[in-house]
C-alpha cells in the first residue's frame, strides 16, 4: 500500500498546469541556470541591433521550453512560471529600444496592458487571461521599430499601420489560443490519463 500511495502523491505533486514554489522551479540546476542566462543575453541583443535581436530572442524563446522540459523535467505550469518572468527582461529592452526612437508613449501603454493582464494571471492562475491581454507589446515594437530599423518602406507601414496591426493582432490571438487554451487542454488529457493508469492497477 506505501508505494501506490508514493507513485499518487509524485504524479499530484508534479500537475501539468499548477504553480510551484521557487525552490521547485531548481533555480540553481545548470540547465535552468544556461536558459535564464540565454534569455536575458538574447534580450540585450535587442539594444544591440533591434532587427537581430529580435530574431535571436523569439528564437531562444521558443526553444527553452524543450530543454526545460526534456532535461529539468518542468511541467508545462513550470515553465510559464519562469517564462513570465523572463519575458519581462525582453520588454524591458524593447521599450528602451522603442523610447528613445520616439515610441515610449505608444509602447508604455500597451506594456501597461499586457501587465494588467500578467497581474491578473498572478492573482488567479487563469492561462486564458493571456488570450484576453495577448501580447501585442512585441507586435507593436516590431511593426514601428524593428521594421523600420531593418530599412522597410516606412511609406507602406503608416499607410497601412491599422491593417498591419490587425493581421498581426489577429495572429497573436491565435498564438495565445495555441498555447494558453489547447496546450493546457493537451497537458489535462495526459495527465488524466496518467493517473486513471495508475487507479486501474
Amino acid at each position: 500500500m506505501e508505494r501506490p500511495r508514493q507513485s499518487y502523491k509524485k504524479v499530484k505533486r508534479l500537475h501539468p498546469l499548477h504553480h510551484v514554489a521557487v525552490d521547485k522551479l531548481q533555480l540553481g540546476n545548470p540547465w535552468v541556470v544556461f536558459v535564464i542566462i540565454v534569455r536575458i543575453l538574447s534580450s540585450f541583443a535587442i539594444i544591440i541591433s533591434p532587427w537581430w535581436g529580435i530574431l535571436i530572442f523569439w528564437f531562444c524563446d521558443s526553444k527553452d521550453n524543450y530543454i526545460l522540459t526534456k532535461f529539468v523535467r518542468y511541467t508545462n505550469g513550470m515553465y510559464h512560471q519562469l517564462d513570465k518572468q523572463l519575458d519581462l527582461v525582453g520588454f524591458f529592452c524593447m521599450y528602451v529600444v522603442g523610447y528613445f526612437r520616439g515610441f515610449g508613449v505608444v509602447l508604455g501603454w500597451i506594456l501597461i496592458y499586457r501587465f494588467i493582464g500578467y497581474f491578473l494571471y498572478l492573482k488567479t492562475h487563469k492561462r486564458w487571461i493571456f488570450v484576453l491581454f495577448p501580447n501585442m507589446f512585441e507586435m507593436v515594437f516590431f511593426w514601428y521599430v524593428v521594421l523600420p530599423y531593418a530599412g522597410m518602406s516606412s511609406f507602406w507601414l503608416t499607410t497601412h499601420t491599422l491593417l498591419g496591426l490587425s493581421v498581426l493582432f489577429v495572429i497573436k490571438i491565435g498564438i495565445e489560443l495555441f498555447i494558453h487554451v489547447y496546450q493546457p487542454y493537451h497537458f489535462m488529457k495526459l495527465y488524466s490519463h496518467a493517473r486513471s493508469k495508475y487507479r486501474n492497477k
